[in-house]
């Protein structure tokens, strides 16, 4: 019955906390920054959430992914790329659009992301999820933004969570959460 529930739980934390929304969320915390925050918050629904979900349930309904968690790796690179793409469209719009640095930096690390974990992906799995709640912890961290805390929190939630559904390996969430956290440092210290 508890393993049941536990199950429960760290499934509806995994839909909760997958990476769209943990990208969306972050833009939301940093809105103030923008001089044009309903814009920068459309487009970033759009092209960050939106798209994304349609894409993956297209790509399930087409029984190319075969489950809700895409257990099978060579399923996942499809829509990392489709990400990834995603990703570099909004970067260049809020550049072209005149959006403050800080976004289209994010759009850049939210591009670089896609791309180092479909290149990992094709020899390993990590965990995506664990990469989504990390990013967006790397991005604060650097920017010294209390926030951070909340996504440390949604990080160890969806590291449990991977692994309470048996989707992952310790080494798989560590690995996503350690890319995540890092891979945004590095990218806002070369960018700044």
């Amino acid at each position: 019955m508890k393993n049941e529930m536990n199950k429960k739980l760290a499934s509806y934390s995994s839909y909760l906390l997958a990476p769209p929304f943990m990208n969306f969320l972050l833009f939301l915390i940093l809105s103030g920054k923008s001089e044009r925050p309903v814009f920068m918050l459309g487009i970033s629904f759009i092209l960050g959430v939106f798209f994304p979900v349609v894409v993956f349930i297209y790509l399930r309904r087409k029984k190319r992914i075969v489950n809700d968690d895409a257990t099978v790796k060579e399923e996942r690179t499809l829509p990392y790329l489709i990400g990834a793409v995603f990703c570099l469209a909004a970067a260049g719009i809020f550049y072209y659009s005149n959006i403050e640095p800080l976004f289209v930096n994010l759009w850049i690390i939210y591009f670089i992301t896609s791309l180092t974990i479909t290149i990992i992906n094709k020899y390993w799995k990590i965990s995506a999820h664990a990469m989504g709640a990390a990013i967006p912890l790397g991005v604060l961290l650097y920017l010294g933004n209390s926030y951070y805390l909340l996504f440390l929190i949604f990080l160890i939630i969806v590291m449990w969570a991977r692994l309470t559904l048996r989707v992952h390996t310790v080494a798989q969430v560590f690995w996503g959460a350690v890319a995540g956290s890092i891979i945004p440092i590095i990218i806002l210290r070369i960018m700044s």
